[in-house]
């Protein structure tokens, strides 16, 4: 009976021997591995200064003060003076024949188209070809000798106002014809229902006057003018009627 207990006794040993080396292998396979020794840092390398060339901030001058700049004066312009609105007066020739009153002493110049009635008398006419313009010389006597020449124009115009219509005295001016005393005046009028415009000239002569007309239709005065004044101005009394030199 003893034998049954040994063996007993060593199977329960290497049971216990072999659970004892599965635990230890098994232990071990549990173990950690250990990894890769870590040294510790104690403290990180100062890296050594890389010298770095650093230009110098320049120094800014102080900026100078820039006097304005001088203004250039405005151009000065000169007003041009607007055009004239009255045209030119383009010189006219006036071609005149000379007439002689041979009775009464005088000449005036007549163009050369123009027909002349009564040359020896007292009563010179002369008319255009159109018979729209008239020049006639009047010879008075005058034996008033208290009347100088601004009184006796006075008289004529008078006389002229009260046989015309719608008299308007235009102007007048005092003159000498050779050595006489003068009065030209500009006139205008209404006849028969026509209108007219005249100058005339007014000549005291000793104790005689002269009285020198030169009309045309108001529409055809400015066509005529030329020609009449030149008419009037070319009048010349005789040496008869010049004062006596003292």
């Amino acid at each position: 009976m003893s034998l049954p207990r040994l063996r007993s006794a060593s199977l329960l040993a290497v049971g216990l021997a072999f659970l004892l080396l599965i635990a230890c292998r098994t232990g071990r396979a549990q173990e950690p591995t250990p990894g890769p020794s870590i040294t510790p840092i104690t403290s990180l390398p100062t890296p050594a200064p890389t010298p770095v060339d650093i230009a110098p901030t320049p120094t800014l001058a102080a900026p100078t003060a820039t006097p304005p700049p001088t203004p250039t004066p405005a151009p000065t312009i000169t007003p041009i003076p607007p055009a004239s609105t009255t045209p030119t007066s383009t010189p006219i020739t006036v071609i005149l024949s000379q007439l002689r009153n041979d009775e009464y002493d005088f000449t005036v110049g007549v163009p050369p188209d123009w027909a002349v009635y009564g040359l020896q008398t007292t009563l010179v006419q002369g008319w255009s070809p159109t018979r729209e313009a008239l020049i006639y010389v009047k010879l008075i006597p005058f034996p008033n000798p208290f009347f100088n020449i601004s009184s006796y124009t006075d008289l004529w115009l008078d006389s002229l106002r009260a046989e015309s219509e719608e008299f308007q005295e235009l102007g007048r001016n005092r003159l000498q014809v050779g050595t006489l005393p003068a009065m030209e005046v500009s006139y205008r009028y209404r006849f028969a229902g026509a209108e007219y415009q005249a100058r005339a000239l007014f000549v005291l002569a000793g104790t005689m006057a002269f009285f020198v007309d030169g009309i045309a239709t108001e529409r055809l005065w400015p066509s005529q003018e030329a020609t009449l004044n030149a008419v009037i101005r070319s009048f010349r009394p005789g040496l008869r009627y010049a004062p006596p030199r003292s």
